[in-house]
């Protein structure tokens, strides 16, 4: 390990990640140590490109640092809990091989998709040139476990709240166990239940798995997934399956529904002629399919006229996105501690298809444009348009039209204090629609029935980076406004009633435990529909900022809900 950080020393960019990894002490407030705050994520490993790669190494760091100055009984605690990630998982999210050429741009995708796990804290890829072969490199792979078990949840009142359970390293094995449990004294199942197991990337496919069940007051719901999505531009075939059985809990229904789902679709990505220029590297068209099933197994009577949503029916979609999705690495987001990749690019894409139902058929057609961006100075902003719908004969109908912006501000200038804010506005209305779904009021903290067709969302949130150190921990205060609307036209936003939320918090973060960061929440809600007012306190970890979505996926309909 001493040869190791010694040759990992030979430059200002190594020197600083040594310090990192080996002492701790590099903090991501200081703009002397810190080369960047947001950089495309291959620009570290562009000097090198088309150099042989010799070797690749892993260097895996462990959850605590020894300089920590938590007492060493609590570390060695801690350090029985934990499991550290086998050296085989790493190593099966590498794009890059020995003995071919250097690509920065793999290397990047690398490195990002390393981060995005959820028993990884952080991920680095150090090129080492060979002395003794000017066109050869030696890479290390260099990545720090994170505490993987965990606790979250919220308290509205002493018969309303809810904890998850979670362990996101099984064994070592980067797998993912999740429990949920939902409690609200007085409903008619007063303990909703959610797990989740994931197994990502198995055998090196990049095929994930999903087997979740949840067992709410709404419905009973067991499901397996398997989905390989377009992580990079490049993986050529993405797709997903898809199993439910879903039985819905209406205690007033005379029948109690169930049905079986079943979702299926694939897709082929294709690189533009001149793939390895920088300028068309991440540009790419989308072909896809698209087959979703509903079969009842229960139900009430039914005709043409009733509800379409109770009615068995076979959806074929077919896509065509043309996409450029690139990523920037930044820190000092929502928090101390975390790296995050922000997706920016764009992606423009066309959806149509056939419904074949169990009383009549009809066709569909949608687009969606999306882009999203930095800017000098704005920040970073994304914005989506997308409108969808039915059509049987010459009407239209079950149509949705959707607008979205979002972003946050440049980070202030170095000081004691700095800042940034986040920003969103979401718009869906609805449209001839026939089946009885409908929007829920979507304010933070709140929890209602309040429902109708179309809905205004908005939110905001400053984030203050302070100099406070507690205990080692760093901290970063928040606020946050959401308010929301929900009614039958556009006219509800000028003369509907608009229901709100305010928030303040905590997020803190330890550069040597390395648990991730998370944050300690106060929510108040001045008016629920009802006319009570509601509080409530969470404890979660902090969310990750990923920006707008710019990678092709499955084609769908405009989500309704």
């Amino acid at each position: 390990m001493d040869s190791l950080q010694a040759k990992m020393s030979r430059s200002k960019w190594t020197r600083w990640l040594t310090d990192y990894i080996f002492l701790g002490r590099v903090h991501s407030d200081s703009a002397e140590v810190m080369p960047f705050s947001v950089v495309a994520i291959e620009t570290q490993y562009l000097p090198y490109r088309g150099c042989f790669i010799r070797k690749i190494d892993t260097a895996r760091f462990p959850v605590f640092n020894t300089e920590s100055p938590v007492p060493g009984g609590v570390l060695a605690f801690g350090d029985a809990l934990h499991v550290d990630t086998h050296e085989r998982i790493i190593r099966k999210y590498f794009l890059m091989k020995e003995g071919t050429p250097l690509d920065p741009y793999v290397l990047g995708d690398t490195e990002r998709i390393l981060r995005s796990t959820p028993f990884i804290q952080d991920a680095t890829i150090v090129v080492i040139p060979v002395a003794e072969r000017a066109d050869s490199v030696d890479l290390l792979v260099v990545t720090q476990d994170a505490w993987s078990l965990g606790v979250t949840g919220s308290v509205r009142t002493t018969e309303q709240y809810k904890i998850k359970l979670f362990d996101r390293n099984f064994l070592g094995l980067g797998h993912t166990i999740e429990t949920e449990f939902d409690v609200s004294r007085g409903r008619s199942q007063e303990v909703d239940f959610a797990g989740l197991y994931r197994v990502d990337n198995i055998w090196g496919s990049f095929i994930d798995s999903d087997l979740r069940y949840v067992d709410s007051h709404l419905e009973n719901r067991p499901q397996i997934v398997f989905s390989r999505p377009f992580r990079t531009v490049e993986i050529n075939y993405g797709g997903a399956l898809g199993v439910s059985r879903v039985e819905e809990k209406d205690a007033s229904a005379v029948v109690r529904i169930s049905y079986d789902q079943q979702d299926l679709w694939i897709g082929r990505a294709f690189r533009v002629h001149d793939a390895q220029s920088e300028e068309n590297r991440r540009k790419q068209l989308t072909v896809s399919g698209r087959v979703t099933v509903k079969d009842f197994i229960k139900r009430g009577p039914v005709d043409e006229n009733t509800d379409r949503s109770l009615h068995n029916r076979t959806l074929m979609l077919g896509g065509l996105s043309w996409s450029t999705s690139e990523y920037r690495k930044a820190l000092l987001l929502t928090t101390y501690g975390n790296t995050d990749d922000i997706n920016y690019g764009h992606l423009v894409s066309f959806t149509g298809g056939y419904e074949a139902g169990e009383f009549n058929n009809r066709w569909y057609a949608g687009a969606r444009v999306s882009a999203g961006g930095f800017g000098k100075m704005f920040g970073y902003r994304a914005w989506l348009v997308e409108a969808g719908g039915f059509f049987h004969g010459s009407d239209a109908e079950d149509g949705a039209v959707r607008l979205n912006v979002s972003g946050f501000s440049r980070l202030s200038p170095p000081g004691r204090y700095r800042y940034r804010f986040f920003y969103g506005v979401d718009y869906l209305a609805g449209f001839d629609r026939q089946s009885n779904d409908r929007l829920e009021l979507k304010v933070d903290a709140i929890d209602t029935d309040l429902q109708d067709n179309e809905r205004l969302a908005l939110g905001l949130e400053p984030v203050a980076f302070t100099p406070w150190r507690v205990f080692g921990f760093r901290c970063a205060v928040f606020g946050s406004v959401s308010v929301g609307n929900v009614g039958p036209d556009p006219d509800s936003f000028l003369r509907g009633k608009y229901y709100s939320s305010f928030g303040v918090g905590l997020r803190f973060h330890s550069d040597q435990l390395v648990f991730g960061a998370y944050e300690l929440r106060l929510a108040y809600v001045p008016s629920v529909p009802g006319g009570a007012s509601a509080t409530e306190f969470g404890f979660s970890t902090v969310r990750e900022v990923h920006g707008g979505n710019f990678t092709p996926g499955a084609p769908e309909t405009v989500r309704f809900k």
